[in-house]
């Protein structure tokens, strides 16, 4: 374990991640990334983020499309971390989505670059692992 970081505080942030997701607000979870940035999608192909604004509108069309097929939440497991140095890891962690009764409409595993800056950690790419 490196100086001054710990597993929690990355654990602390997919669960402030969650809250953010459970709004279905692209501003809230647009504010958990850093401009510019990437993300390779599950077909393959790279979407960039040159703006905060570009974060927004990407995850709020997401959040729409997961609204209109049920999903009310969302949750994640098996978070795995590996720091990099005091201010940047590779976290991994699986999703569901999840409808109001609990039930899992979709899973899949996701990989997040993060920084931290000014104390706060921030995902500057992700991508998609597997189902």
């Amino acid at each position: 374990m490196l100086q001054n970081v710990s597993e929690s505080e990355i654990a602390r942030f997919f669960d402030c991640f969650v809250e953010a997701f459970a709004a279905f607000d692209g501003v809230l979870v647009g504010r958990l990334f850093m401009a510019p940035g990437v993300a390779l999608k599950r077909d393959g192909t790279l979407q960039g983020f040159s703006t905060r604004q570009d974060v927004e509108a990407y995850y709020q069309a997401a959040l729409d499309r997961y609204r209109a097929s049920g999903c009310r939440s969302c949750r994640y497991s098996d978070l795995d971390v590996r720091f990099l140095n005091d201010s940047s890891a590779i976290a991994t962690a699986s999703w569901d989505l999840l409808r109001a009764d609990g039930s899992a409409i979709n899973h899949w595993r996701q990989a997040y670059f993060l920084s931290r800056l000014g104390g706060e950690w921030r995902i500057f790419g992700s991508a998609f692992v597997s189902e």
